[in-house]
């Protein structure tokens, strides 16, 4: 499916968070808690919490899905916010950034990747950057594939000057611009409420700002609201689409939206200054919808085109730059009216046909809040004629075309049981200013837009044709003389459809079949073909006449219509698909070539098959002079079709009684001639995958022309017990890449003409057939022209669509030798260039590591495979056989039960492949049997081999589990004998290592296709699959190519899951296939992750200077580092630091290479006793080269002292510098040079000492005690006392020697004391406790000695 087409479809946005550097501080203290928060989809989903830390490193993937249209995603907006993470209160915000997916999705691989963005407050309370996120964004439609990227060499500097190693916020230069949209007032909305008035009120919102809303008019449909909203825009900024939504408030219920619209930021910028107030249209669903249901609600939104005008509005939206912008929104004086002026309108109305129903229809002509009617007409046969000239219309309105309102032709019609004013709307033609003001143009058939609210509608429902002509201009310009609106002359003719062949029709049987017949409609008459029985790949070869009565003006003659339709016995036909074409480009003379035209049902951009018609359109008087050909039939000529049958794999039973034996059946389209051939049954070496390995020749008659080339068709049946033979499923094979008379001239003009008309439909040649989806039974089909002599001729260029792959395999037969066994040498006959070299290089392979399969792995390996990115079958061309792809199910004529059950499904039909058959097919010239050697009998000999499957790692895997991750493991094996490898599970990861590898037995040919899974493991509950990925081993097995590869190369495969239409990760592995003869000769690979070494990280932190001051006049400060998420480590605390702190301390963490995260955090703090410490500054040191040269060379690294600079988001300038030293030794090389943390023992490599510092703990009593003491002892004044004492105390001894008074004269006895412990001996004041006998010293020693003593 069209990603971008009108169905719903699985859409899919990842949102990968990297990292984001110097974001200001929220917290407390000036640090964060920094945790991103993603919305999208309607969805909030969010990272993890990193605690301190303003550079914070995250690598997480966030996953959205959602089914929706293409124009949802594109108006689907994605909000990134940075928030501070608090447990208690709510987090604060730091900043945001918006971004739109729709131009994401436009850019080159659907990805923004690895963009950095800077981020602003979007709740207006700071200013300016708040810092910088690196991330990456892809955005998946259906059936679209991710892109591998080769990672970056971020991580590869091995430089040796720590500056080049820090990591600095990316240069950004941001401009601040204020968005301001005056709300004037509106007029003309739709009545929401009850009584018939409106509370109506506008939201804006833009650039991730919070939408803003003016205040509630209520009751009333012209409110008045004179109100500016002021949003502020951080430029560059990745959005463009200002919205606009306009509400109906509602009290006790949600807000009814009425309709949005939007606006370009970029065109307002340009305006400058000089816009002006303007009229804003609103469109949306008709006035009387209100948006009861998901179809009205995606017109409201703007998702999809709105059917009717909702009202306008008066704005002025201006963007300009401004210093401090602020949100708000406040009051404004009411402005004038934009000029305005007189307006006429003619309106003619002439015809439809091809509508719907019957009954009554009408025209009304909807200009702004004014409409006009046409009178009722009844509808014979889909056909109305009015030929009604509407009265000049006079309209007020702006004299700026700009403003003008689109205009709405709608048709409505009104069957005989409806009574009063009621009538159902069919379809509408949607007008802009620059289509109606346009002067002189041509009367021209529209075809309508089914309305998808009507109470009629179904979604094979084709509206129809209206012819009319409507010209809007000023009063004051003369339009000139209206000329009176009459019916057309009218000449007979006879039309003549010449319907040679369709392919790839529509199913619209559960078989995967239809019955078809084409029915052609030109002016009033239609005439019908003859019914074909269950084929999609018709063969009609007949004319049909129609005799039709055409305007003379050819501009009042309708398309010639041509349909198909399915037959049924019981109920109505089902439609398939149509076709319109101009009779302008049909002339009277038969056609050289017929022309391949696409089919379509609602949209003609998205056509589903092909008619080959012709057309002749004669007056009927010149009849006799264009005689009708006897036959259509191109010129024939023999040739035989060999098949030789390999097998059918992965069939899908009907029904829960699974499948029997089964059998092929191939035709061209004629087999009701009896031109078929059958295979024998076969069940084995299973049913729904069993071996046919036998040879079949078709006999058939092929055109000389490739353009009438048919397909090939396959069957296959299985019988059932008292019900017959029934079809299992069915497919094609395009003939016309294998007959051997058709040049390569003549495809290469295929492809030529191909292009020439837009290339709409798959008419790839390619045999290789997509599962993905309904529409890829298309690809194994082509269309093919001829200029080569034929019974048509032409230099016309035929419609022939689509892409040709010439891929397959071409067996030319040659006079003297007209093949080589397709088992010998190559494996291929000689194909006229049509196929790829043999010889050619596989161009998606290169060399990578074996061991490298992350991004902080790359690099530590040694041994190396070759890589492909992508499936390794879609390099290989070469195979002897190809796939066709058999389906069953129907995409056309779904009952109301079978909608339901398809609603999920991708093309939500319930067609589906239901199985593979395998075959080498070839056409050979039935005149020439010289040579034919054939295929080697080795190709129907099974044999036995053994597969070895090495499983790598995930890659990017959609969560499974609330966390945001899954647990997930491997899931191997064939059809549904899969075995589940538990041993594989890795709990909580989307980039799951596993290193696994698995010995499986087979037989080949047999059941070949490989499924590979991955399943999240619950505890509680059964698992849920993430996704799988199959690989047909058969293709490779037959494959020189892959024969010749030598070393197998990994493949990167993208995962699946039938629940989804969006990828769900990689899976990296690859696999060999080994003869059982020589399985037991040849060893397994051993595969692993690298090697880990054992590693010891150590930095010391000397000192800092230059620091800042936290508090009055000092810091307390003290360092903190981490590496990656290792467990944070910290040193004392340097206390009243003035600048300079000293550490002399040591961290040392044990870590094994290769590492993670390889990213080293410095931060210095101001300690606080009663609140939050405060951050100082910090820095952030990539180390992945550091690590990486150590890795791949067994040896240390080493950074001596350097100075680093600290800074913080919030402040100006460095605020402070850190002596550092790094040293990364191998395990070995640290036991001998052992170093302990901190500066505890060992202390050594280097000795750290103890700091000197002045300023000690507060909490220290002891040590504050000794150093008021000593700051006493040793003041000026405690000087001058303890010297008086000191020289009084001296004179009195003196003077008592002398006058015989001396104290100590006489011998006084002391008490005994108990001696103290042997080991305690005397030291004069050295004890540590002032024990023993040192007559006073050792409380002198306690008291000041020792490290922790006072002084």
């Amino acid at each position: 499916m069209s990603s971008r087409s009108g169905k719903k479809g699985d859409w899919q946005a990842r949102v990968q968070i990297i990292e984001c550097r110097d974001l200001k501080g929220r917290g407390s203290g000036g640090a964060s808690d920094p945790v991103v928060s993603v919305t999208c989809f309607g969805k909030k989903q969010s990272t993890n919490t990193i605690k301190n830390n303003l550079n914070p490193y995250f690598d997480e993937t966030l996953f959205f899905e959602k089914r929706m249209v293409h124009g949802e995603m594109a108006t689907s907006k994605c909000v990134v916010s940075v928030y501070d993470a608090n447990a208690i209160k709510r987090n604060v915000m730091i900043g945001a950034y918006e971004f739109e997916l729709g131009p994401i999705y436009d850019s080159e691989n659907h990805e923004m990747y690895k963009q950095w963005v800077a981020l602003s407050d979007i709740t207006d309370t700071f200013e300016g950057v708040q810092g910088y996120m690196k991330l990456s964004i892809f955005v998946y439609g259906p059936g679209d594939e991710p892109v591998d990227h080769d990672e970056d060499e971020e991580d590869e500097d091995e430089s040796t000057d720590l500056d080049s190693l820090v990591l600095m916020p990316p240069t950004i230069e941001t401009e601040d611009w204020l968005l301001r949209v005056r709300c004037y007032k509106a007029e003309g909305i739709p009545k929401m409420d009850t009584f018939g008035s409106t509370d109506g009120f506008l939201k804006v919102a833009f650039a991730g700002n919070p939408p803003q809303s003016t205040k509630v008019c209520s009751k009333t449909t012209t409110p008045k609201w004179n109100q500016e909203i002021s949003l502020p825009v951080a430029l560059p900024c990745m959005s463009d689409n200002i919205r606009i939504e306009l509400y109906d408030k509602d009290k006790g219920s949600a807000d009814d939206l009425i309709a949005t619209a939007f606006c370009s930021f970029k065109e307002r910028q340009k305006l400058g200054a000089s816009s002006k107030p303007f009229w804003l249209h609103f469109y949306g669903p008709p006035r009387k919808n209100h948006s009861e249901n998901s179809i009205a609600m995606d017109m409201c939104k703007g998702n999809t085109e709105g059917s009717d005008w909702r009202g306008k509005v008066l704005v002025d939206i201006r963007a300009e730059k401004y210093d401090e912008p602020k949100l708000q929104v406040k009051a404004i004086s009411s402005v004038a009216d934009p000029k305005t002026t007189q307006y006429t309108m003619r309106f003619d109305l002439m015809e439809a046909v091809e509508l719907p129903t019957s009954g009554e229809a009408v025209v009304e002509v909807i200009v702004g809040d004014k409409k006009v009617r046409s009178k009722f007409i009844n509808v014979k046969k889909g056909h109305v004629g009015w030929y009604e000239q509407f009265p000049e219309e006079s309209f007020t309105l702006p004299q700026d075309h700009g403003q003008l309102p689109d205009i709405f032709v709608v048709l409505y019609s009104k069957s005989k049981r409806q009574a009063g004013r009621h009538k159902d709307r069919i379809g509408y033609v949607r007008l802009t200013p620059d289509q109606y003001l346009k002067r002189n143009k041509p009367i021209k058939w529209e075809l309508l837009t089914v309305d998808t609210l009507s109470s009629i509608y179904t979604e094979d429902m084709f509206p129809g044709f209206l012819l009319f002509n409507l010209e809007l201009a000023e009063s004051k310009t003369k339009l000139g003389k209206r000329a009176a609106l009459e019916a057309p002359d009218l000449v007979p003719h006879e039309l003549r459809c010449h319907l040679f062949q369709g392919r790839n029709i529509p199913a619209a049987d559960d078989n995967g079949l239809s019955d078809p017949y084409v029915t052609v409609s030109f002016i009033n008459c239609n005439r019908k073909s003859m019914k074909l029985d269950k084929t999609i790949n018709p063969m009609w070869y007949e004319t049909i006449v129609l005799p039709v009565d055409v305007p003379v003006d050819l501009d009042y003659c309708p398309d010639i219509n041509v349909m198909v339709h399915d037959y049924d016995e019981h109920g109505g036909d089902d439609f398939l698909g149509r076709f319109s074409l101009n009779p302008r480009n049909v002339g009277a003379s038969m056609p050289a070539e017929p022309t391949w035209f696409p089919l379509w049902t609602t949209d003609p951009e998205l056509p589903e098959g092909e008619l080959l018609v012709s057309f002749q359109l004669i007056p009927m008087d010149k009849t006799n002079k264009y005689q009708m050909p006897n036959t259509i039939q191109p010129k024939m000529k023999d040739a035989n079709v060999d098949i030789a049958l390999i097998g059918l794999r992965n069939l899908v039973p009907a029904d829960a009684f699974g499948i029997k034996e089964t059998w092929v059946e191939f035709d061209t389209g004629n087999r009701g001639e009896g031109v078929y051939i059958t295979s024998q049954p076969s069940g084995e070496p299973s049913t729904k995958n069993p071996n046919h390995l036998e040879h079949l020749k078709l006999g058939v008659r092929l055109p000389v022309n490739p353009l009438f080339c048919p397909s090939l068709n396959i069957s296959v049946f299985e019988k059932k017990k008292m019900r017959g033979n029934r079809l299992v499923g069915s497919g094609s094979v395009n003939l016309a890449q294998f007959v051997p008379w058709y040049t390569q001239e003549q495809l290469d003009a295929l492809e030529e003409q191909k292009f020439a008309h837009g290339g709409k439909l798959d008419m790839s040649r390619t045999v290789e057939v997509s599962s993905s989806s309904s529409s890829s039974s298309s690809s194994s089909s082509s269309s093919s022209s001829s200029s080569s002599s034929s019974n048509y001729e032409s230099d016309e260029e035929d419609e022939v669509l689509g892409d040709i792959s010439l891929t397959s395999i071409h067996v030319e037969d040659e006079d003297d030798d007209d093949t080589t066994p397709l088992m010998e040498g190559s494996g291929v006959g000689s194909s006229r260039g049509r196929g790829k070299s043999n010889d050619e290089d596989i161009g998606t392979v290169e060399e990578t590591t074996l061991g490298g399969v992350n991004d902080e792995a790359a690099g530590y390996g040694e041994d190396t495979l070759p890589v492909v990115k992508k499936e390794l079958e879609k390099t290989l061309d070469d195979c002897l056989f190809q796939e066709y792809t058999l389906w069953r199910g129907k995409t056309k004529g779904l009952t109301k039960l079978e909608r339901l059950r398809a609603k999920n499904s991708p093309e939500g039909t319930t067609r589906k492949r239901v199985g593979v058959c395998k075959a080498h097919v070839r056409v050979v010239d039935a005149k020439k049997k010289k040579g034919d050697k054939g295929l080697g009998k080795d190709l129907f000999e099974p044999k036995r081999v053994e597969v070895r499957l090495y499983i790598l790692r995930g890659i990017n895997l959609t969560p499974q589990d609330s966390n945001g991750l899954s647990d997930p493991y491997i899931v191997y094996g064939f059809g549904k004998n899969l075995t589940k490898d538990f041993d594989s599970l890795i709990k909580e990861t989307l980039n799951p290592m596993f290193f696994q590898s698995y010995r499986i037995p087979m037989t080949l040919p047999g059941e070949s296709v490989l499924k590979v899974q991955l399943w999240d493991w619950d505890q509680i509950g059964g698992d849920d699959l993430i996704g799988g990925t199959e690989i047909d081993l058969e293709t490779r097995y037959f494959s020189d190519k892959w024969k010749g590869m030598g070393t197998k190369p990994k493949e990167l495969r993208t995962l699946w899951n039938p629940a989804s239409g969006s990828p769900q990760g990689k899976v990296e592995m690859f696999l060999e296939i080994i003869p059982e003869e020589l399985a037991g000769k040849t060893k397994m690979k051993v595969i692993g992750p690298p090697e880990p070494q054992k590693f010891v990280f150590r930095v010391v932190v000397w000192g800092t200077e230059d620091v800042v001051f936290k508090d009055a006049e000092s810091s307390d400060v003290f360092v903190t580092g981490q590496l990656g998420d290792l467990e944070k480590q910290s040193t004392d605390v340097h206390w009243k630091c003035t600048g300079k702190a000293v550490f002399n301390w040591r961290y040392v963490w044990d870590i094994e290479i290769p590492f993670e995260n390889p990213r080293f955090t410095v931060t210095m703090w101001d300690k606080d006793l009663t609140s939050a410490n405060d951050m100082i500054g910090q820095a952030v040191i990539n180390f992945g080269g550091f690590f990486k040269k150590a890795y791949k060379y067994r040896s240390s690294q080493y950074l001596d002292r350097q100075w680093l600079e600290l800074k913080h988001p919030n402040e100006d300038g460095v605020q402070g510098k850190i002596e550092l030293t790094f040293n990364l030794l191998p395990e070995s090389q640290a036991v001998d040079m052992p170093a302990g943390i901190g500066r505890e023992e060992p202390n050594r490599n280097p000795h750290l000492e103890a700091p000197e510092r002045e300023h000690v703990a507060p909490w220290r009593i002891d040590k504050r005690a000794g150093k008021w003491i000593q700051k006493q002892l040793f003041s000026h004044y405690m000087k001058k006392f303890i010297g008086a004492i000191v020289s009084m105390s001296l004179t009195y001894l003196i003077t008592a020697y002398f006058m015989g008074i001396w104290p100590f004269k006489e011998k006084h006895e002391f008490p005994q004391f108990a001696p103290p412990p042997a080991n305690n001996t005397s030291n004069n004041g050295g004890g540590n406790n002032g024990g023993g006998n040192n007559n006073g010293g050792g409380m002198a020693a306690g008291m000041f000695g020792g490290d922790d003593g006072w002084w």
